[in-house]
């Protein structure tokens, strides 16, 4: 993830605090769709970064960007890596195994992959997340991420970020937030001890990053809320145009009993990314050509 080139080089991206909606806001609008098939070409090669340990990263490469054929041995190997979030395993099924593409699923995956992006090069507190990278697979159920952040070392500056991302092919966000919302409402409370518990594998050597993470999940509980708790919605979408400037503004309302009232606690993330649809399609089709039949 951190061999993502910089943003800016599609985006204009702007970072800021909301008093009138009390959350976090960070919008990322496409300069020109003439982009796109460069962020194209570097999506997919951070795909096959994360998919493929480093000889086969290195082996994919190769042929990355030239005529030459996969041997039968690797495009097998590649195929089996690009497998899930790329391929619908119903609809191949029904085709008589010709592979199926699954592009809802891929659409939603790239919108992970940008929520990561952005918390990576934008949000200066973020220490890490679970999972470590988006789940390859959009559809599975659960939380998206959540992040641990603050100053490692500093148990008053600790906090952490649970994520919901969304990704829509329409230029609006309609009842997008609204999904959020509900995601985190009903559907958060059921999987973040599963999640709190993967951090706290990681730091059972740590006094104070194990001891805060050995907390969270009674202050995840607590009444009222503290400002540790936070919870984020992340929407990619299609077109050129920043979101409007009240998009996610009942989420104070909405969780009045849930989140403290600091403005870091709920986080927004709204990236305008041009063609959604067709940067999808460009993604697919440059790690798939060389894959298919």
């Amino acid at each position: 993830m951190d061999e993502f080139p910089p943003l800016e080089r599609w985006f204009e991206v702007r970072r800021g605090v909301s008093d009138s909606y009390r959350y976090t806001r960070y919008d990322l609008r496409l300069l020109s769709n003439d982009g796109q098939d460069e962020l194209s070409d570097e999506l997919a090669l951070l795909i096959a970064r994360l998919r493929l340990r480093r000889n086969g990263y290195e082996e994919w490469l190769r042929y990355w960007g030239n005529p030459f054929p996969i041997p039968s041995e690797w495009k097998r190997r590649f195929k089996d890596r690009f497998w899930r979030g790329f391929v619908s395993d119903e609809a191949t099924k029904r085709a008589g195994d010709a592979i199926q593409f699954d592009e809802v699923a891929l659409r939603g995956y790239l919108g992970e992959l940008m929520l990561y992006i952005v918390q990576t090069q934008y949000y200066e507190l973020r220490i890490r997340a679970v999972p470590k990278t988006p789940k390859e697979y959009s559809k599975d159920s659960g939380i998206d991420c959540l992040e641990l952040c603050g100053v490692a070392g500093d148990p008053d500056s600790l906090h952490y970020i649970v994520w919901e991302s969304k990704s829509l092919t329409s230029d609006m966000l309609g009842n997008y937030p609204g999904k959020i919302y509900n995601q985190h409402l009903h559907q958060t409370p059921k999987s973040f001890a599963e999640m709190a518990d993967q951090l706290a594998d990681i730091y059972t050597n740590d006094d104070v990053m194990g001891c805060f993470v050995d907390e969270m999940i009674d202050d995840f509980y607590s009444h009222p809320p503290s400002r540790k708790k936070c919870f984020g919605g992340c929407v990619s979408y299609s077109g050129q145009r920043f979101a409007r400037p009240d998009a996610f503004s009942t989420f104070v309302d909405r969780f009045k009993d849930s989140l403290a009232e600091d403005s870091r606690c709920r986080q927004v993330r709204l990236c305008a990314i041009g063609d959604l649809s067709g940067i999808a399609h460009q993604v697919q089709r440059k790690i798939w050509n060389k894959l298919l039949p």
